[in-house]
């Protein structure tokens, strides 16, 4: 999530994974330009389809963001994440640190009390 003057939070657009090694595992559909299609072996999120989220959305929505609301290049937004292990990644961290986006960690166990995207998007699938 980015914070920014005209409201209070942005959500960066998602990301859809499927199975298999290759694009041709996609569905045959036009996604909205900006989710991030893409795959993995098993369909589960992992440190490669991280990065490969971070480079797709994250950096190019925070830099449209910066650039819509006039901010200099090292006005730090904030990306939460929870504690799962391919958004702890020290090259991922790196990554985005190198962008200039600040990043904290939703204690395990916490999510449903502290994570933005539990408390309102998510929120009828938790109770």
């Amino acid at each position: 999530m980015i914070r920014d003057r005209s409201r209070l939070f942005s959500v960066f657009p998602p990301q859809l994974l499927y199975q298999g090694k290759t694009d041709q595992c996609h569905a045959r559909y036009n996604f909205q330009a900006d989710c991030d299609v893409y795959h993995s072996p098993n369909h589960w999120s992992n440190t490669e389809t991280m990065h490969h989220y971070v480079d797709k959305v994250i950096i190019p929505f925070v830099e449209s963001q910066r650039q819509q609301l006039g901010l200099p290049a090292d006005q730090k937004p904030l990306a939460i994440f929870d504690v799962f292990k391919a958004h702890r990644s020290d090259d991922l961290l790196k990554k985005l640190h190198d962008n200039n986006i600040a990043t904290v960690f939703v204690p395990a166990f916490c999510t449903k009390q502290l994570q933005p995207l539990d408390l309102t998007v998510n929120k009828p699938d938790l109770l």
